[in-house]
């Protein structure tokens, strides 16, 4: 039993069952849709604060201790909200609470008190010491909000602000995005808590500058009208929203449209304006109020929020003008918060300068700007649809019930195979060809598991909505998705073939067909595994013959990406999918590094030449792996006296009568895909991969008919053997 004041937590209330780390704050109590009833008293009109972005706020109570209650609500909120949103902003608020729980909190951020996820509730209990009085939203327009007390609130929201935008040697830093007065509460003691972080994006999660909320551009009156377009999201956003704030602070009045907002743009950047004017008459009386203050601060916030981001002070620059204010001198030794400003950063638990001896610097820059675009690595990557100028409710949302219906009822003819995941079909939407994909349970042949899925489909849409992922050729192009209670599904642009895994073993699969197949999934991955800093390369982690579709040309794309961590997942470094090793046949069972994916590739590429696959059968018997029975028909026959390496081929016997094979071919893909499995982790890179592809006397004969525009210098056999004999 628990007492009322006691923190002694049943079983239930600890919410300490399952896999799921981010439902486990440390010190978090675990709520059923019961009891978080009763703490605000059956969401009375009473404990009512006020609506946020995409839900409601309560005071409530809960063993004996004042809390807030925030609720995601999928129907009657502010703003539009599609299947499955508000449960990953519910997700994703949790990883960021339990990060800093782990790190230490800014003081003006909301402390997590417990959680409910039962009941179709989705809710957030937030402790707050001293009770907090309304939201800043509710107080702007009261007139016993004094001036020392908005000027408190300034600084207070400035350093949390400052404090999530700084540089990190591993991670973005973090965006608001959906800065809102509704969204900080005020408490007794004047200080601002940031209590919403529903669009947040940077540091541990997937970044979202470019993608996934891009139908909802932040608050309105509070978004920057120029940086909240797909691709524009920046520091700068935050401080345009941070500007609005500040103008609304001093002039007691809400901005509901940015139209509303006071312009520079149409005087010179250095003129003298009548700048005192903004600031509210009824604010000017008392002692506190200085002349120069009102000018340094609404000059200040006319700054924040004019046109040009470039133009616009960072929230260091902020805080030192507020720091200059003289109200801010005058209450240095009464406002804690102030204790920041004369240099005592104590009270910042958590808040770190940033080791100065990373070598690399630019891992601490983030301009305001864009990111460069991906390395391509290779010239074969050819342009895309930008999909940063689309929309994103071009994205559809389709019901369990259309699926079953493009697909003819899941219909045996329209079944291409399985996945780690679940199954992919044909399908046809208004006489348009497409594949759709199925997340299920497991069934026992592959390390897959239920729990999860609708996390795996939220990171494939970002990374599928993201140009620099999306534009690649060998990406499937998503159309829509489909997000119910237990079904999940995603529906792609593409009139597939055959899977890789159904092609591998079939004779009609030609020598010249595979060698594309071969070529331009090395291209994918080398683009994928290219540096793009502040991002980590990009894995795929669970590469398979079956992850692989075909296309009428005979073009590989990746459908699959439920283990992919790096690129824009940003969280996976923590805890992405530790329980999950791989795809049988294609793990080399070491630490994740892009080595990996090239063994990965070098299973598929003995597939593809042996004709071999590695079967469920062979999963359920134990069987060696395609890769492990290679190595050792290699190690057998370098054991006989009459062996010659430059010649040994595991190129089928058909294949090697195909009028496009070169026995030279044959013996040098048989060494890469070697080197791709050795297990001493000597593994060439994708690019060297690429290369030695490039080098194959099929690439120069067939260039053309491969897609690929330009080759490299074939080396001589004759280069070859010497630069062999040297490594010896």
């Amino acid at each position: 039993m628990v007492s009322e004041k006691g923190r002694t937590k049943t079983a239930i209330e600890k919410g300490r069952t399952g896999p799921d780390r981010y439902r486990r704050l440390a010190n978090a109590y675990s709520l059923n849709a019961k009891k978080l009833a009763e703490c605000t008293n059956g969401f009375s009109q009473q404990n009512f604060i006020a609506n946020f972005q995409f839900g409601e706020v309560y005071r409530g109570t809960f063993l004996g201790d004042d809390v807030i209650v925030k609720i995601w609500k999928n129907e009657n909120s502010l703003y539009k909200v599609k299947p499955g949103d508000n449960e990953e902003r519910y997700r994703d608020e949790l990883r960021v609470l339990n990060y800093f729980q782990e790190n230490d909190f800014h003081p003006n951020m909301a402390k997590p008190y417990g959680t409910c996820d039962d009941g179709g509730y989705k809710a957030i209990l937030y402790h707050l010491q001293p009770k907090a009085i309304d939201t800043l939203h509710n107080l702007i327009g009261k007139d016993t909000f004094t001036w020392p007390q908005r000027i408190k609130v300034a600084l207070g929201f400035a350093s949390l602000l400052e404090f999530m935008h700084a540089p990190h040697p591993n991670y973005l830093p973090y965006l608001i995005r959906n800065i809102d007065a509704a969204h900080i509460l005020v408490d007794e003691d004047y200080e601002p808590i940031l209590f919403d972080v529903s669009m947040i994006s940077g540091g541990i999660l997937t970044d979202k500058r470019n993608v996934w909320y891009q139908y909802v551009d932040g608050c309105c009156g509070y978004v920057d009208p120029l940086c909240a377009r797909p691709g524009k999201w920046s520091d700068k956003c935050d401080v345009f929203s941070y500007g609005v704030l500040l103008l609304a602070l001093i002039g007691k009045r809400v901005y509901k449209d940015n139209a509303e907002l006071p312009t520079i743009n149409g005087s010179p950047q250095n003129s003298v304006m009548d700048l005192g004017a903004l600031v509210h008459q009824s604010l000017e009386s008392g002692s506190d109020f200085y002349s120069s203050d009102a000018t340094e601060i609404t000059n200040l916030a006319k700054t924040c929020v004019q046109s040009n981001p470039l133009r616009r002070p960072t929230m260091n620059d902020i805080m030192r003008c507020l720091q200059s204010l003289q109200i801010a001198k005058h209450y240095a030794s009464t406002w804690e918060i102030c204790k920041l400003l004369n240099g005592d950063k104590a009270i910042l638990t958590g808040y770190r300068s940033f080791d100065s001896s990373v070598k690399d610097r630019r891992l601490l820059t983030w301009h305001s700007g864009h990111f460069s675009q991906l390395n391509r690595g290779s010239d074969y990557c050819r342009a895309g649809k930008n999909t940063l100028e689309e929309d994103y409710d071009t994205l559809e949302v389709f019901s369990y019930k259309e699926l079953s219906m493009f697909t003819d009822g899941f219909n045996e003819q329209n079944f291409i195979g399985k996945f780690q995941f679940g199954r992919v079909f044909r399908g046809m939407i208004r006489k348009k060809k497409v594949m759709v994909k199925i997340w299920e349970p497991s069934d026992g042949i592959y390390l897959a598991c239920q729990r999860g899925n609708k996390g795996r489909l939220r990171d494939e849409i970002a990374l599928l909505r993201d140009a620099r992922f999306s534009s690649h050729p060998n990406m499937v192009k998503l159309i829509g998705y489909c997000h119910e209670e237990e079904k999940v599904g995603a529906v792609y642009d593409l009139d597939p073939h055959q899977t890789l895994y159904n092609l591998s073993p079939k004779d009609d699969f030609t020598w010249l067909q595979r060698i594309k197949v071969a070529y331009e999934f090395a291209c994918l991955l080398e683009f994928l595994h290219a540096h793009n800093l502040p991002y980590m390369p990009f894995l795929v982690r669970n590469i398979d013959a079956a992850h692989i579709i075909l296309d009428k040309d005979y073009s590989p794309k990746l459908f699959d990406f439920g283990m992919a961590i790096g690129g824009i997942i940003l969280d996976a470094r923590i805890t992405r999918n530790l329980y999950l090793s791989g795809c049988h046949g294609y793990m080399d069972g070491g630490r994740w590094y892009t080595s990996s994916d090239v063994y990965a590739y070098g299973c598929v590429l003995l597939g593809l030449i042996s004709k071999k696959v590695y079967t469920e059968e062979d999963v359920k018997s134990g069987s060696a792996y395609v890769s492990e029975l290679a190595v050792a028909e290699c190690d057998e026959e370098r054991s006989k006296a009459c062996f010659d390496e430059a010649l040994f081929s595991l190129v089928e016997r058909k294949l090697s009568e195909d009028g496009d094979h070169f026995a030279c071919d044959g013996a040098e893909l048989t060494r890469l895909a070697l080197q791709c499995v050795d297990n001493s982790f000597e593994r060439p890179s994708m690019k060297q991969v690429v290369k030695c592809l490039l080098n194959l006397l099929v690439v120069h004969k067939h260039a053309k008919e491969l897609g690929i525009k330009q080759v490299v210098r074939r080396k001589t056999k004759k280069s070859r053997i010497k630069r062999k004999s040297s490594r010896r």
